[in-house]
């Protein structure tokens, strides 16, 4: 009997379809019940009898848990970042690595609170809700969303719905891509630029890419002070993308006006983290793909991509292209 180690702690909570289908295939499934991410360490109990996973955005795959996993055929990534699996590893050891990539609701649901969190941080909605609930009876004073100048950093799948719904406030959009999108320039009449120029000219900026060598620490000491002082930013990408310590800088410094933050440098979040203590960022726990009709699609795919690998079917999904091992 094939066994599925499920590490994500999100992937079947909130919905049973993902699981049904790996139990209608009579895999024997192991749960995580760390209440967190797996660590390196934490796989080497179970990794040598494993053939498939699905693992969330907080767990270890590293080159020992891969090279350990004699057995492994398919790492299913319950979302859509990689940047935790060793890939390049993986390639070497027959493995597949595949993601939700395809999921519809993951991105409406990212874009859906990304633009949430630009109205929330603009009219400071969180601080409101928590006066008025505090017998406090004090009107803040915000800034209007609509009409205003908006710098989109990677108009992939999700970046692009950002755009729609920018669109829809009026906003005028600057996005600064590695390729121009014929699409969004003739039906959104968007502007493609140079980051520097973004950062100069935008009132909110919302990160939409995906971690990479080249994207760890984008926005750092010098671009922030690029920024307008009246600029807010907001990442629901990847933490580390920003440098959080020029982040606490600028925002102590006010050298910009807010920022709302959904990922971080490391996850969950440690209490005495100083951006915590500042009354101009807005912080959520990672949760831009936990809608349920984002999770019912993701916990499908995710267990779709083992199924299809252990029975040896094409994966769509897939991010790699296995060596195959006699």
């Amino acid at each position: 009997m094939d066994k599925v180690l499920i590490c994500s702690s999100s992937f079947g909570k909130f919905t049973d379809i993902g699981l049904g289908l790996l139990k209608k295939n009579n895999y024997k499934i192991i749960i995580n019940e760390l209440g967190r991410g797996f660590k390196e360490d934490d796989f080497f109990p179970y990794i040598k009898d494993i053939e498939g996973m699905i693992v969330g955005s907080m767990d270890e795959v590293t080159k020992k848990v891969i090279e350990a996993g004699k057995r492994l055929k398919v790492i299913s990534v319950h979302g859509k970042g990689t940047d935790n699996i060793d890939i390049e590893c993986a390639t070497d050891h027959g493995v597949y690595v595949a993601n939700a990539g395809k999921s519809e609701n993951n991105k409406i649901a990212v874009a859906d609170l990304t633009f949430g969190l630009i109205l929330s941080i603009a009219r400071n909605i969180p601080t409101a809700n928590e006066m008025v609930k505090n017998c406090v009876w004090q009107r803040i004073v915000g800034k209007n969303v609509g009409k205003k100048v908006i710098g989109i950093i990677g108009a992939g799948e999700i970046g692009k719905e950002v755009i729609k719904r920018a669109k829809g406030f009026e906003m005028e959009v600057l996005v600064n891509d590695l390729f121009e999108d014929q699409y969004l320039l003739k039906n959104y009449k968007v502007k493609y630029t140079t980051l520097d120029y973004l950062l100069k000219n935008s009132d909110f900026i919302s990160i939409n890419v995906t971690l990479t060598s080249d994207t760890e620490k984008l926005i750092s000491d010098r671009e922030f002070n690029l920024m307008k002082p009246g600029a807010f930013l907001v990442n629901t990408s990847r933490g580390k993308v920003i440098d959080e310590k020029a982040l606490y800088n600028a925002l102590k410094e006010n050298k910009i006006a807010g920022a709302a933050i959904d990922v971080y440098n490391a996850e969950p979040i440690k209490a005495t983290d100083p951006l915590l203590k500042l009354d101009n960022i807005i912080t959520t726990p990672h949760y831009g793909l936990h809608t349920i009709e984002s999770l019912e699609e993701v916990d499908y795919i995710s267990a779709k991509n083992v199924v299809d690998a252990l029975r040896g079917e094409k994966l769509i999904n897939a991010l790699n292209d296995p060596i195959s091992i006699d």
